[in-house]
């Protein structure tokens, strides 16, 4: 996970792909994990853990994803994903089965 930055880092005027992504989760929106994960720099995403998602980046040349998030403290971060391992690629493909609306 990368961050912290500050609050409002990746809010930004843009298409909708920016505010909400291919996975249907809904920018300013409370979401919640309930499955753990490992994302692509090995930090875990426990059970109960709670975020605002803010907006997605993707990076063509990783072929990686960033889930844009902040946390209740205000803080912004990015989980990076990659359609490379299949441990994130079943992750990125079935995010609803990880996260749910808090």
């Amino acid at each position: 996970m990368n961050g912290p930055y500050k609050n409002g880092t990746f809010e930004f005027p843009g298409p909708p792909s920016n505010r909400e992504s291919t996975m249907n989760l809904i920018a300013g929106q409370k979401y919640r994990v309930v499955k753990g994960f490992v994302d692509a720099d090995g930090d875990q995403h426990k059970i109960g853990a709670e975020w605002v998602f803010v907006c997605t980046m993707f990076d063509r040349q990783s072929d990686g994803l960033m889930l844009c998030i902040r946390k209740d403290d205000g803080t912004e971060w990015q989980i990076p994903l990659s359609w490379k391992s299949q441990a994130e690629e079943a992750v990125i493909e079935n995010l609803k089965s990880f996260i749910t609306h808090s």
